[in-house]
């Protein structure tokens, strides 16, 4: 399900307020990583996430050119469903039919 900027933000502003474990999982064109992390801090241009640890951080500028998903388990099954709450799924390129676009996923762990 589409969602609109503030209502990301809005996503990402929970997850740092509960403290949320998160599934970092990021495709690109010539790269891929995952990796956890938690929500740091959030503004209406970037959100900092930083690895449980604190020694890694992630700084996920946010412009009107991202497109953001929404996905729980009325969307997903399987172990995903399982293991994880809901997730935002941010796209840097449309997707399509054929590829699903250089994304930047957040899943929220359940604990």
């Amino acid at each position: 399900m589409r969602m609109g900027r503030s209502e990301a933000l809005d996503l990402f502003a929970k997850w740092r307020t509960d403290g949320a474990l998160l599934r970092c999982q990021a495709s690109f064109f010539m790269y891929a990583f995952s990796f956890r992390v938690k929500v740091i801090h959030v503004s209406p241009n970037e959100v900092r996430l930083a690895s449980p640890n604190v020694q890694t951080e992630l700084v996920l500028k946010i412009t009107d050119k991202l497109i953001f998903e929404y996905l729980d388990d009325r969307s997903v099954s399987g172990q995903e469903a399982k293991d994880y709450v809901c997730c935002l799924a941010v796209f840097y390129t449309e997707p399509t039919e054929d590829e699903d676009g250089e994304t930047i996923a957040f899943a929220e762990v359940k604990l």
